[in-house]
Formats: C-alpha cells, sequence, structure tokens
C-alpha cells in the first residue's frame, strides 16, 4: 500500500495529472470586464474557471439579478414604468453602469463611493419592499375603524331614539358603507398608502432617520 501511494505520489507531481487551475493575474478582472460588457449569461458556464473567476462571475450576475427585483419593486413605488434596470433617485445608473466605471479607472475614490452608496441605497428599497405593505395594512385597518366609528356614521346626519334603534341605525349605514367597497377600491388604496409608506421609509433612511 506504501508502495502505491509512493507510486501515485510520484505521477502527480511528475506531472501525470492535470494541473489545478489558479487564476492569473489580471485573469479576473478580464472575467468581470466581459461580463459587465455583456451583462448576460450568454457567457458560458463558469464553473470551470478558477475559483476567482467563478466567484466573481456569479456573484455579480447574482447581484444583477437581486438589482433588477428590487429596481423593480422600487419603480413600482414610484410608479415608474421603465424596462431598463434604473433605481429611483439614482440619476440613472445601475449597478452595472458603476462597475464598469470603476474597471475603467481603478483607483477612482469617486467611482468606489458611488457604488458603495448605489449599493446602500438599494439596500433601503429592500427595506422599503418588506416593510411599506405592512404598514399600509396597519394603515388601512385605522382608517376603516376611524371610518366606520359612531361619529363618522353619524357626521352626515345625527341618530335620535332609544339605544336599540341607534345600534340597529349604525349597523345599518355600516353594512352601507361596506357594500360601497369593492377589491379594486381597496386594492388601489392599500396600493397608495404603500407607495406613501415606502417613500417615508427610503427618505427617513436617507436623513438618518
Amino acid at each position: 500500500l506504501t508502495r502505491d501511494l509512493l507510486q501515485a505520489r510520484t505521477k502527480l507531481v511528475g506531472g501525470g495529472a492535470a494541473p489545478a487551475v489558479v487564476a492569473r493575474s489580471g485573469v479576473t478582472l478580464d472575467t468581470l470586464r466581459r461580463l459587465v460588457e455583456e451583462d448576460s449569461h450568454t457567457h458560458g458556464p463558469l464553473t470551470g474557471r478558477s475559483v476567482e473567476e467563478f466567484l466573481v462571475g456569479e456573484q455579480y450576475l447574482g447581484f444583477r439579478n437581486f438589482e433588477r427585483v428590487v429596481t423593480r419593486v422600487a419603480t413600482s413605488f414610484q410608479q415608474i414604468f421603465n424596462e431598463n434596470t434604473i433605481l429611483p433617485g439614482t440619476e440613472g445608473s445601475n449597478y452595472r453602469m458603476l462597475v464598469e466605471a470603476l474597471l475603467a479607472a481603478p483607483e477612482d475614490e469617486a467611482a468606489r463611493e458611488a457604488l458603495v452608496s448605489y449599493v446602500d441605497d438599494l439596500g433601503l428599497w429592500l427595506a422599503a419592499s418588506v416593510h411599506a405593505h405592512r404598514r399600509a395594512a396597519l394603515r388601512y385597518f385605522e382608517v376603516l375603524k376611524s371610518e366606520l366609528s359612531e361619529a363618522a356614521l353619524t357626521k352626515q346626519k345625527s341618530i335620535s331614539g332609544l339605544g336599540f334603534m341607534v345600534r340597529a341605525e349604525l349597523w345599518t349605514r355600516a353594512q352601507q358603507y361596506l357594500a360601497r367597497q369593492s377589491a379594486t377600491l381597496v386594492e388601489e388604496r392599500l396600493e397608495a398608502f404603500a407607495r406613501e409608506e415606502a417613500n417615508a421609509i427610503v427618505s427617513g433612511r436617507r436623513d438618518g432617520g
């Protein structure tokens, strides 16, 4: 067994086995530049490349997919309909453009800061997309309680009579109010609240809130 192991080791050291894939200087950057230029999955699988190229490539493409999802949600909150991956409030830049600018000027501090700021903005919109709808639902619940309160139901026309007559009339008016509602109206109201909450979250975080 020892002799077999020694023979196997000799073959490996002597070149009998295929050499390990090692990243050469600049190869990883070249891969990233190519991915940025193509900005698609048409490059083919990276599994046969060095581990550095594989990780950098998959992280770039994965982040671009993440960016597209967050951007679609963010633009829907802003009611902006654009096929391009552009995050609201970022002056028309996206991750690919910012990476491309940094690759063109690797030592440019402003390019690095712009990329960091953009990633922070993506994080803000991700937080907004998670919390806005929950906050919108809570707001709608409070509005519904207010609009179905006795004060609201008797604002236009007061109710007179005995207690049970007042309660019966309040119930009738509440039913009439609910009958005027529809799934479309509720959805539109919730979406409006969600937009307001999302923009409030992003604005508050940007202002240090």
